[in-house]
C-alpha cells in the first residue's frame, strides 16, 4: 500500500511508530525523575513544608502512572491493529 505521493505507508507507520517511542521514553524518563527529586525535597523539607510536598508527590505520581499506562495501551492498540491489518511493505 502506497500513499498518494508514493511513499510506501510502511515507512510512515515506522516514522510515527519511531517518534511516539522516543516521546514516550523522554515522558516516562521525566516522569520517574520528577518523583525522585520531589522524593528528595521531602527528605530535606521542614515539617511544615512536608504537607505541600506529599500534595505535589500525589499529583507526580497519578501523572506518571498516566504517562505509563498511556504508552501501554496505545502499545497494545497497535499490535491489535497489526494483527487484524497487516501492513505490507509494497
Amino acid at each position: 500500500m502506497r500513499l498518494q505521493d508514493g511513499t510506501p505507508a510502511g515507512e510512515v507507520t515506522g516514522l510515527a511508530n519511531n517518534i511516539w517511542s522516543t516521546l514516550a521514553s523522554v515522558l516516562q524518563i521525566l516522569a520517574v525523575a520528577a518523583v525522585v527529586l520531589a522524593g528528595i525535597r521531602y527528605m530535606f523539607a521542614s515539617a511544615n513544608d512536608k504537607a505541600d510536598i506529599k500534595k505535589q508527590m500525589v499529583i507526580l505520581v497519578i501523572g506518571a502512572v498516566l504517562v505509563f499506562a498511556a504508552s501501554s495501551i496505545l502499545k497494545l492498540i497497535y499490535q491489535a491493529s497489526q494483527t487484524i491489518i497487516p501492513t505490507s511493505g509494497s
